[in-house]
C-alpha cells in the first residue's frame, strides 16, 4: 500500500518537492525540517490526498523486520524502490524498506538501531505518517565530525525532513508509550535518492 503513495503522484511532484525541500537551509547546513502543513499544502499542489488515510492505514499490515536482532519486535517494514527520469517516470525496481517503529512498555522502541548514520545515498526524505501514544523520538542531525547541527521531533502527519547523506549523519532517540497500558507507535515513510551512474 505505500507503493500507492508513489505511484499517484505525476511529474509535478518534483518540482512541488524542490520548491520546498531543496531550499536554502538544505544548502547551507545539510539538511531542512518541514513542518506537517507546509509539506501537505505542497503535495496538495500537486493532487488530492483523499487516498492519505488508506496509505496511513497501511503502515497496521507491516511485517517484523528480520533483520532485527534475535527476538526484537520493535520494527515494522515494507520494501518499494522506485527510479524517477528528468520527465517525472517512475519505473518500480527491486524492494527497499519502510518502517514502523512500535514501543511498549517492556521494550522501547528504536527508530535508528545503528544509532548516528549515514544511510550511503544523496538525500533521505523522512516522513511522518502517524504517531500514536509516543514520547521522545527527538531526531538529531550531525556534521560528519560528530558535533549536532540541530535537533527537532516530527510530531505531526506529512512533518518531514531531509538529509544531505553526504554532508550529514542523523539518529533518532528511543521512542517510550506515552500510556504504558497499551503500544505505542511512530510511522514514518523513508525515501532515499541515489543518483543513478551516467
Amino acid at each position: 500500500m505505500a507503493c500507492h503513495f508513489l505511484i499517484g503522484f505525476d511529474p509535478r511532484v518534483l518540482q512541488a518537492y524542490n520548491s520546498v525541500m531543496l531550499g536554502r537551509s538544505v544548502a547551507e547546513s545539510g539538511y531542512e525540517f518541514v513542518p506537517g502543513a507546509r509539506m501537505r499544502a505542497t503535495f496538495e499542489e500537486v493532487g488530492p490526498l483523499s487516498d492519505w488515510p488508506a496509505v496511513a492505514a497501511s503502515w497496521n499490515d507491516l511485517v517484523v523486520d528480520p533483520y532485527l536482532a534475535e527476538g526484537a519486535r520493535f520494527r515494522k517494514r515494507r520494501f518499494a524502490v522506485y527510479t524517477a527520469d528528468a520527465g517525472g517516470r517512475l519505473d518500480r525496481q527491486p524492494h527497499q524498506p519502510h518502517f514502523q517503529h512500535e514501543a511498549r512498555r517492556d521494550a522501547p522502541g528504536e527508530p535508528t538501531p545503528e544509532g548516528i548514520h549515514r544511510d550511503g545515498v544523496d538525500f533521505v526524505l523522512v516522513l511522518l505518517v502517524n504517531r500514536d501514544n509516543i514520547a521522545s523520538g527527538v531526531t538529531t542531525v550531525y556534521d560528519l565530525a560528530g558535533s549536532p547541527l540541530g535537533a527537532f521531533t516530527l510530531t505531526d502527519p506529512f512533518d518531514a525532513t531531509l538529509v544531505d547523506d553526504n554532508r550529514v549523519a542523523h539518529g533518532v532517540t528511543p521512542v517510550a508509550p506515552l500510556d504504558p497500558a497499551r503500544p505505542g507507535c511512530r510511522d514514518v515513510l523513508v525515501v532515499t535518492f541515489r543518483r543513478l551512474p551516467q
